[in-house]
C-alpha cells in the first residue's frame, strides 16, 4: 500500500493540527508526520516508564528520518477489537492521521473471543480507515505471545501460544484482504522476551521498563522499514 498521504498540503500542520497531535519528535523544519497508535496495552505502555513506550520509541525512530513527527496514543488498556472499533476508531478517523498502528489482539485471545467474530470485527476496523478519499499508511500488529507471562504455568502458556498463534492468522488474512501492512509483533520480538520476570511488571502479565526496551527498538525499526518502502512505493509511482 502506497502511503499516498504523505503529499498532502504542508499547512496541515497547523495550530489545531499541533493540539490534536501533543507529542512532537524531532525537527520542526522537517516534512510533517501525523502517526496514530491505537489499540491496548501494547500500545498503551502499562508496567513501562511514561514516555518510553512502544508509541514513543517509533515517533522517535520515524524522527530520525528526517520527519517533524506528532503522535497521538488513543490506546486502551484491555481494549478488544470490538472495543476498539466503537470507541477508539472514531477518534483515530476524526484525526485523519497520515499513518496508523493498531496494536492488538490479545485481549481476543485472553477473553476467548470466537475467531469467526474476530474475523468480521478487525474487518470492520480496518475497512473504514481504508475507505476514505485520503488513505492512511496503516499498520496492523498482532497479539505478542502471551504464553510467555510469568503468571501461567508451563501446560496453560502452550494452549494459550497457540491461541495466540490462530488470532494472529486471523490479522494476516485481514491485513491482505484489505490490502494494509501487517506487523507480526509475536514472531518479531521472538528470542527477545522470555519467560521470565525480569521482562515483565509486578502483575506479571505485562511488560516493565525493560520489557518494553526490548521489544520497542525492534518494532521502531520494523514500522521505519515499512514507511520507508511506502514511500519509494509512492516515488516510483507514475500516477
Amino acid at each position: 500500500m502506497s502511503l499516498e498521504s504523505f503529499n498532502r498540503p504542508y499547512q496541515a500542520r497547523g495550530a489545531g493540527k499541533e493540539i490534536l497531535f501533543p507529542q512532537w519528535f524531532g525537527n520542526p523544519k522537517n516534512p510533517p508526520i501525523h502517526f496514530v497508535v491505537f489499540g491496548d496495552s501494547t500500545g498503551a505502555n502499562v508496567g513501562g516508564r511514561s514516555g518510553h513506550g512502544v508509541a514513543e520509541m517509533t515517533a522517535a525512530r520515524l524522527a530520525e528520518d528526517a520527519r517533524y513527527v506528532g503522535l497521538r496514543n488513543l490506546s486502551v488498556p484491555g481494549a478488544t477489537t470490538r472495543r476498539a472499533r466503537r470507541v477508539q476508531l472514531p477518534k483515530v478517523q476524526a484525526l485523519d492521521p497520515d499513518i496508523v498502528l493498531v496494536c492488538l489482539g490479545a485481549n481476543d485471545v485472553a477473553h476467548l473471543v470466537r475467531l469467526k467474530v474476530l474475523r468480521k470485527e478487525l474487518g470492520k476496523l480496518i475497512e473504514p480507515l481504508v475507505s476514505g478519499e485520503r488513505k492512511p499508511l496503516v499498520i496492523l500488529s498482532g497479539s505478542p505471545d502471551l504464553g510467555l507471562v510469568p503468571r501461567l504455568g508451563p501446560r496453560l502458556s502452550s494452549l494459550v501460544s497457540k491461541r495466540v498463534e490462530r488470532v494472529n492468522r486471523l490479522f494476516v488474512l485481514t491485513a491482505e484482504e484489505f490490502r494494509v501492512e501487517y506487523l507480526d509483533f509475536s514472531n518479531l520480538t521472538s528470542g527477545l522476551i522470555t519467560k521470565s520476570e525480569e521482562f515483565f511488571s509486578n502483575d506479571k502479565f505485562h511488560l516493565n521498563e525493560r520489557g518494553y526496551e526490548k521489544v520497542g527498538v525492534v518494532v521502531a525499526e520494523e514500522v521505519a522499514a515499512i514507511v520507508a518502502r511506502a514511500e519509494g512505493d509512492k516515488r516510483s509511482s507514475p500516477f
